[in-house]
């Protein structure tokens, strides 16, 4: 038991790693985007735009597609911008570390009675190119959750709760069960950093 959760802490040691699964997709085509602006709707800015995301585009990976739009007046006046497209924009970094005062072992050892604390950074990566007029993206509805019984977890197994669940911003933290916890966030600015934690002793 204690060699699997040594296991355990081992592949989640406070390294920084983001811990989302890295997947690649197939090519995502937008075709015929038109935009006009609010108060000009028959004067378009962009006619039939069309965009293609590469396929194998990594997770968390922007990339940046410049629009060039000249001048119908003066063909020689143009202006590019650079917009940049997500196949999503919050990152999740999950990090464990023991706490042994049980007087067995060392201070940072996994044994019965030790404490691992569990946070989990949830972090909106979304950003602009300076540009006053550049869009960066809000998260809105984020939902974590974590399951000590789903793989890669096993912490469920061999540990019991100890304390209560937080979040340092403005999420609202729930038990769902005595192995599952969820963190509800109403919204993530671009930009933002914030905290999920919950503790857990070793049995």
């Amino acid at each position: 038991m204690l060699e699997d959760l040594k296991q355990h802490r081992r592949r989640e040691r406070p390294d920084r790693q983001p811990v989302h699964a890295v997947g690649r997709g197939p090519a995502i085509e937008l075709r015929g985007l038109t935009y006009a602006w609010p108060d000009a709707p028959d004067r378009p800015v962009l006619r039939d735009l069309s965009v293609t995301i590469p396929a194998g585009s990594t997770v968390l990976s922007p990339f940046d597609s410049v629009v060039r739009a000249t001048s119908g007046n003066t063909v020689s006046a143009n202006n590019r911008t650079i917009d940049r497209s997500y196949t999503g924009f919050i990152q999740l970094t999950k990090t464990a570390t023991v706490s042994n005062g049980t007087g067995v072992g060392g201070p940072t050892d996994a044994v019965p009675g030790a404490i691992i604390t569990y946070q989990i950074t949830y972090t909106n990566i979304s950003s602009s190119n300076g540009d006053a007029n550049c869009v960066k993206l809000t998260a809105s509805n984020l939902v974590i959750t974590e399951d000590g019984l789903v793989a890669p977890n096993n912490w469920g197994t061999y540990t019991t709760n100890s304390g209560s669940p937080s979040d340092n911003g403005t999420g609202v933290v729930a038990t769902v069960s005595a192995t599952k916890y969820t963190d509800t966030v109403a919204s993530v600015a671009p930009g933002v950093s914030k905290i999920f934690q919950f503790q857990r002793v070793i049995n």
